[in-house]
């Protein structure tokens, strides 16, 4: 069995009894991600605005989800590394996807822009050199 195995194995045998979760370090935690949600939302308020986000959205969710997991991570680092896991193996195809649309999208705006840049220079009504 490898150590990747040996380790999923071990977060699958555990039962919910046998992780003990003091309600002050829940308490802690979660205040922590509420205070962590709020900041981060005034962050992306202003990364909008400037359009920092601009096809680069999904990687800020990841950065959401990894704080989320290091709260986690807090209260059972078994689970935070399966939730990064799962997280990872779902989200990666999604952050791919989204940054390969972006270049994407960029070449063909910048591919019509460098077209219509074209067309304005050959054109009888604008003035050529001289004019």
């Amino acid at each position: 069995m490898t150590t990747l195995q040996s380790f999923l194995y071990d977060i699958t045998q555990r039962s919910t009894n046998e992780i003990q979760l003091e309600n002050s370090r829940v308490l802690a935690v979660l205040i922590s991600l509420v205070l962590f949600g709020t900041l981060y939302d005034a962050l992306m308020g202003l990364a909008e605005r400037k359009h920092y986000d601009e096809g680069f959205t999904s990687l800020f969710v990841v950065v959401g989800v990894l704080a989320t997991l290091a709260g986690l991570s807090a209260l059972s680092w078994p689970a935070a590394v399966l939730g990064l896991l799962c997280f990872a193996a779902s989200g990666g195809p999604m952050v791919a996807g989204s940054i390969w649309r972006y270049v994407k999208r960029r070449e063909e705006e910048q591919r019509s822009e460098r077209q219509a840049a074209g067309m304005a220079e050959r054109s009888p009504l604008s003035p050529g050199p001289g004019r």
